[in-house]
């Protein structure tokens, strides 16, 4: 049995996407909703809810352990080194598809406010292209508008405005690649798109690809225990 770990709904697209990938997997989720959000926490804080996050998710039995949260990610070089060796943060991993994907080298970022702070995505990206230009922006309101159940699905003209507003400072700066830096923001994949006429790079769906790898792809269909 593998593990997903999320902050809240985000981790749902996560484990949407490795069930295309791997339907026979066996799967325990937790969504830490008690605790959530977790954009605004800091570091020392994120460190103890993830730590107790990974606990009690191999505590089942789950191993590996994706961190689908981009945010939990940022402290991952800081947590014990025992919770650590069967985790899988996808912040590296996303920087790399981004790098990949973008035939300018001018990529966006879209995060939390705590992702932001700690430069985890510039410093990714940087030390893989170091010609590359990455300018990054935080949103709330679009975790908001995730956790209250908006996708593009069922968008209307007040969450489109809201989401238009919070890439503003993307909007000028000539990139042709955007991270959705928080696994929330899948959502809304094809409205940032097409606000920004861009190529988005998914967290959720590289975040499940890289957990996916790891599991043998067999017949059959596997079980969800929610926890």
């Amino acid at each position: 049995m593998v593990g997903i770990f999320d902050s809240g709904v985000g981790g749902e697209a996560a484990l949407s996407e490795l069930r295309m990938l791997r339907p026979s997997a066996d799967v325990c989720f937790l969504a830490d909703r008690e605790n959530a959000p977790y954009g605004t926490k800091s570091p020392s804080e994120l460190v103890r809810l993830v730590s107790a996050a990974l606990e009690r998710l191999y505590s089942k039995g789950a191993s590996p352990v994706l961190i689908a949260c981009c945010t939990a990610s940022t402290v991952f070089h800081l947590l014990p080194k025992e919770l650590r060796v069967n985790a899988i943060p996808i912040i590296h991993r996303v920087a790399e598809a981004a790098v990949m994907a973008s035939a300018s080298k001018r990529i966006g970022v879209i995060s939390t406010e705590a992702t932001y702070k700690s430069g985890a995505f510039v410093d990714s990206i940087e030390r893989l292209c170091g010609c590359a230009h990455v300018v990054s922006c935080h949103s709330g309101e679009l975790v908001s508008l995730a956790e209250a159940g908006y996708s593009d699905e069922n968008m209307n003209s007040e969450c489109r405005d809201k989401i238009r507003s919070a890439l503003s400072p993307l909007c000028t700066e000539a990139i042709d690649t955007v991270i959705l830096g928080c696994t929330h923001f899948a959502r809304f994949d094809k409205t940032i798109e097409e606000i920004l006429c861009v190529r988005t790079v998914n967290s959720a769906r590289i975040g499940a690809a890289a957990l996916a790898s790891m599991i043998p792809p067999l017949k059959g269909k596997g079980l969800t225990c929610n926890i």
